[in-house]
């Protein structure tokens, strides 16, 4: 049978992920995951797993491509090239302008760096022991490095846990104490172009912001588990493991008991952004330069597109009406539409796991037209239709059963 139902404000898929714990890469559903902790994206659009319960650091391409940039799958600590390297439980990952990507090794005590495109793993401060040593490079010590970040000229923002403190590390491998503060747990962090460092105070239910002097100040959360949105401390969270800023400084926040995901503006205002999906504790949050925003939950990684996210398709109109047929659809699904004035229309089918798997598109003059796309070979599942149109990307959400 195929269903329309009206979609939300984004498009949720699963960009890769098979629901069930595992190491294997492939592509969208093929590849598999155990406890992706911590992501992060480059300009190009890759997202960087932590895979902690496999001790590897994974790459997944915009097309949901999945591979190992990292690590052997063993627990330890070796610094090597690629898989020859090891880690313990990494829990977040940061990149810096160059790409080369940071490692908070929390089991291992360490931070590592990942220099790319060799893939060459170097530990870049910690002794490896349980410690608060300020240093350089493995004179210093950590107490199980739980989030990290780079600013804009390379320095490095280590959420330290056990020791209530956040860490930064210059370029040049200095470890000093940015801030000790009475945190229950500040397990993610995340720095803006203005240098103010933002800590999820996991325990305490709250989101604070660190000025560059060291003032602590609570941008948003009430302080007890709850799940209001609201301004400052009038919202509420229920754990929160990870944060991330989007280009316009909003933070991004997996609420991970609540199964949220929420947004933070600047001045604290608190919104949910998406419900619909049904996710495992997500844990782990990151965002893209065009506003795409990525999940983590036990064993998935989701791609949220929000409705002002578009793609870049010229002399397409607008649409006066639109439906798809049939119902129940066995075959092909076919788009019929007004067109407002003549015009190039596109439509797109994405399957579960945010890969385009038909498409058509033609010129048309103003009038009712209708696009056909052959579903017959594609399995039972949610989709996703795009149409695109000169002033918006018009999305609904397609289900086939056969």
């Amino acid at each position: 049978m195929l269903l329309l139902r009206p979609l939300h404000a984004q498009v949720v898929t699963t960009l890769a992920g098979s629901g069930s714990t595992g190491s294997a890469n492939g592509t969208g559903t093929a590849a598999s995951f155990n406890f992706p902790k911590g992501l992060a994206t480059d300009s190009f659009g890759n997202v960087y797993v932590a895979d902690q319960g496999n001790h590897l650091i994974r790459k997944i391409t915009p097309d949901g491509v999945v591979s190992t940039v990292a690590g052997s799958g063993h627990a330890g600590s070796s610094d090597d090239f690629g898989t020859d390297a090891s880690f313990s439980s990494p829990a977040d990952v940061a990149l810096d302008k160059a790409g080369n990507i940071y490692v908070a090794d929390e089991g291992n005590f360490l931070v590592r760096k990942i220099f790319m495109p060799s893939g060459y793993v170097y530990t870049l401060a910690g002794t490896g022991s349980l410690g608060s040593a300020n240093g350089y490079g493995t004179a210093a010590s950590f107490a199980g490095p739980s989030g990290i970040d780079v600013d804009d000229l390379g320095n490095v923002y280590v959420a330290d846990p056990s020791n209530f403190q956040v860490r930064k590390i210059t370029p040049g491998g200095l470890v000093s104490t940015f801030k000790t503060y009475s945190f229950s747990g500040n397990w993610s962090i995340a720095v803006d172009k203005s240098g103010n460092v933002y800590v999820s105070d996991v325990y305490a239910y709250q989101i604070l912001k660190i000025t560059p002097s060291g003032m602590v100040s609570t941008l948003a959360g009430s302080g007890s588990e709850g799940s209001a949105d609201g301004t400052g401390t009038a919202a509420s969270f229920n754990l929160i493991y990870e944060i991330a800023l989007d280009t316009a400084g909003n933070l991004m926040v997996a609420d991970a008991w609540n199964s949220l995901i929420r947004k933070v503006t600047p001045q604290g205002v608190v919104t949910t952004i998406e419900t619909s999906v049904s996710f495992n504790t997500p844990e782990s949050i990151t965002v893209d330069k065009s506003g795409n925003i990525y999940v983590g939950d036990f064993s998935n990684v989701y791609k949220i597109t929000p409705s002002t996210v578009t793609a870049n398709v010229e002399h397409v109109a607008s649409v006066s009406a639109m439906s798809f047929y049939p119902i129940p659809a066995k075959h092909y699904i076919t788009l019929s539409v007004d067109l407002k004035n003549d015009s190039h229309l596109k439509w797109e089918l994405i399957n579960p796991a945010g890969i385009k798997v038909a498409s058509a598109e033609a010129n048309y003059g103003a009038g009712s037209i209708e696009l056909t796309l052959p579903v017959e070979t594609l399995p039972a599942g949610i989709y996703v239709a795009h149409v695109y149109t000169n002033d918006q990307m018009t999305s609904q959400k397609v289900v086939i059963e056969k």
